[in-house]
């Protein structure tokens, strides 16, 4: 009862305005007095979101990353050393801790969930001085990281013992100290309290934006989280409807009065936002498949266009097919699957083309976690490369005698879902790969020479033929 009366009086002092700001954040109007992330299009309030999502917190305010590693790369983890003694130094004799940041959208992206990523890939909205520009924001839309000191118990489990948020400074990869807060367990409790319950509103001013934001995001308590902080859904809704408005009529200081989808509407009706889907699928023989939603605003307008591209970066398409007026569709493609493809949706004129939206790049093991080996410290997982099947092994570097360990286990390639495997290998005849370096773990991979398919999927089986470990299907 006291953690809700606390939580309803921080949710009031958001209505009356923000409280003073401090370097650690305590609660939800801590983090409205900053100015961290509020602006579209960086997502740093929507990579805290997630974090929060996937760290466990006990009774002891203990925090715990739950269903990912950071020691094994996962969501583009990495060590960071605190070159510029931002954080507390750790001493050199402390060997089982360490600081780790994750955030980089240029390396993870992928992995991430929509709500994370999609303002990197689609960030076509700037404010240079007065006037709105369309032209894609590479100053602001990937400089929100979160940082957090992380210390290896003696049971092996991992434990988060410090949190913040940053961001880099626009001219480079340094952090911004103006703009870095350590975030403490109690206002990652009180933004699970929003996940798991939708609180009712308790602030009238807010009402505005919280249904527009509510419009604009599938998960309703994000939405109602971002609103809270103060993030400024206006500015989003503008930049972005360009591709969920029917009566868009361009950027520019009269954007506001044009961002209704029926003529003669109120000034407190919305567009129908309707989510864009595109994505890349697989064929049954390796090769990328496209496919799209998008909101029937749009389909009725001459040269709109699917396009694949290699990646993010990449200005050329690969191959590209006419919307022809449908709100969904899909087809095949003899692009044979690869980390980085990407669709996006194209607006081709006579003098030149315009990208409406942009789908997540490919991961190449399309967004599959590691599926952990039973009571072992050691993790597998499919992916691909040119349309092929590979299996990546993830082994806990103190798990030493791992080879031993499975002496005649081995995993079955599966094509089909209930189908029987079409090769196999020992696991510990894996080779180690140089290619992936992390502080925690080993990677070995293993080559099946069989191309990757919908339902394609490992199964480790004992000596016993046994199924032990199984993973995902890939297109599941």
């Amino acid at each position: 009862m006291m953690g809700l009366t606390v939580f309803a009086v921080t949710l009031l002092c958001l209505c009356f305005g923000p409280v003073l700001t401090l370097k650690r954040l305590y609660q939800l109007s801590d983090l409205t007095s900053t100015t961290f992330a509020k602006t579209f299009p960086h997502n740093g309030l929507m990579l805290l979101y997630w974090f929060t999502a996937h760290v466990e917190i006990d009774s002891e305010d203990f925090l715990t990353p739950k269903d990912y590693d950071p020691t094994k790369g996962d969501y583009g983890s990495k060590t960071y050393i605190n070159r510029e003694r931002l954080l507390p130094r750790i001493a050199h004799n402390v060997k089982d801790e360490s600081y780790y940041i994750i955030g980089n959208l240029k390396n993870g992206a992928a992995e991430f969930p929509k709500y994370v990523n999609q303002d990197y890939y689609n960030a076509y909205c700037s404010l240079e001085g007065d006037q709105w520009i369309n032209k894609r924001d590479d100053a602001n839309r990937n400089r929100d990281r979160i940082i957090f000191r992380l210390k290896l118990l003696s049971s092996g489990r991992l434990r988060i013992t410090e949190v913040y948020i940053t961001q880099t400074a626009v001219s480079g990869l340094r952090l911004n100290p103006n703009l870095t807060y350590e975030v403490t367990p109690q206002l990652l409790k009180e933004i699970k309290d929003i996940m798991q319950h939708q609180v009712a509103i308790l602030c009238p001013s807010l009402k505005h934006n919280e249904e527009k934001a509510h419009n604009m995001f599938e998960d309703q308590n994000l939405a109602w989280f971002l609103t809270l902080v103060d993030y400024d859904i206006s500015r989003r809704e503008l930049c972005l409807s360009n591709v969920h408005c029917a009566d868009y009529a361009g950027v520019g200081k009269d954007c506001l009065n044009h961002l209704h989808c029926s003529p003669g509407s109120t000034e407190d009706e919305f567009c129908d936002w309707t989510p864009v889907s595109l994505r890349v699928g697989t064929t049954a023989d390796g090769k990328a498949a496209v496919s799209w939603g998008i909101p029937d605003t749009k389909v009725e307008e001459e040269g709109l266009t699917v396009a694949l591209f290699k990646n993010d970066d990449s200005s050329s398409a690969l191959v590209e097919k006419a919307v022809d007026g449908l709100t969904s569709g899909s087809f095949p493609t003899d692009i044979s699957l690869n980390a980085g493809l990407q669709v996006r949706l194209v607006l081709k004129g006579e003098k030149q083309e315009e990208t409406l939206w942009r789908g997540a790049e490919l991961d190449d093991a399309n967004r599959k976690r590691p599926v952990k080996i039973m009571s072992t410290d050691a993790s597998m997982q499919l992916f691909t490369r040119d349309g092929l099947a590979y299996i990546r092994l993830y082994v806990k570097k103190s798990f030493t005698n791992w080879q031993n360990s499975f002496p005649s286990d081995w995993v079955g390639y599966h094509q089909a879902k209930g189908g029987s495997y079409v090769t196999w290998v020992y696991l510990n005849s894996l080779v180690q790969t140089t290619a992936h370096k992390f502080e925690g773990y080993d990677v070995y991979e293993h080559f099946f020479n069989q191309t990757i398919t919908p339902e394609a999927s490992l199964q480790l089986y004992n000596a016993g033929n046994r199924v032990t470990t199984q993973t995902i299907p890939w297109d599941e």
